[in-house]
């Protein structure tokens, strides 16, 4: 194996999924400090499709890929993966992770993003304990929900958990990482709620994501 080669395979790639309805400011944030922080070198946001855990979502998916798409144009930290909205029917992060990781050289290392909410319900998710058989798992802990320490969950994450940057490196999964970041109080449901009062988001998500809901009339009564 060449030396380029194995730079690529040390290389992390992060992928964080999820509704984003609408993007705001604290995704963004949150996004490019999990890059900075784990020396990432690729840090992916993939609009959902269809979310499994979430039965409503307030705008089309179309819309909702065109505002990550306006969102990120003028950070070159952060990337756009469209794939779950090129697939029929739920979208599965087992799935998901599958397609990429089909894509990737064979060791290179994929970091799968989850909130410590999301880490509570882990195990209601499809395949969830194959997950860490296609990528290693960073959980962000999030306000009012603490890292499981009992139950099949805590049991899991006892067992997975690593406490080095350099695990996540040595190996392209199979690891537990849980840190703690700057958490904007800034929700995609306040955001909602005020335009659906009439009332300006402004500074709270980007200029160009507040155009694009405000020519779409999307969220409005």
């Amino acid at each position: 194996m060449g030396e380029r080669q194995e730079q690529l395979q040390r290389q992390l790639i992060g992928v964080w999924g999820g509704t984003f309805d609408p993007i705001h400011n604290a995704h963004l944030r949150l996004a490019l400090e999990i890059k900075q922080q784990l020396h990432l070198a690729e840090m992916r946001l993939l609009p959902a499709s269809i979310p499994p855990h979430k039965s409503n979502y307030h705008c089309r998916a179309e819309d909702r890929l065109a505002m990550v798409n306006l969102a990120v144009q003028s950070c070159s930290e952060l990337m756009v993966d469209d794939r779950e909205l090129k697939r029929e029917g739920p979208s599965y992060s087992y799935d998901t992770l599958i397609e990429i990781r089909s894509g990737l050289m064979t060791n290179q290392s994929l970091c799968w993003i989850m909130g410590s909410d999301s880490l509570v319900n882990f195990s209601s998710w499809y395949r969830w304990r194959e997950l860490l058989d296609c990528a290693h798992i960073i959980v962000v802990q999030r306000p009012d929900y603490d890292f499981p320490v009992s139950g099949e969950v805590g049991e899991f994450l006892k067992m997975h958990q690593s406490f080095e940057l350099g695990d996540l490196q040595a190996s392209p999964a199979g690891k537990i990482f849980c840190t703690q970041l700057r958490m904007l109080p800034i929700s995609s449901s306040d955001i909602r709620a005020l335009l659906k009062d009439d009332r300006s988001p402004q500074f709270l998500l980007p200029d160009a994501v507040l155009d694009y809901i405000k020519s779409h009339k999307l969220y409005h009564p």
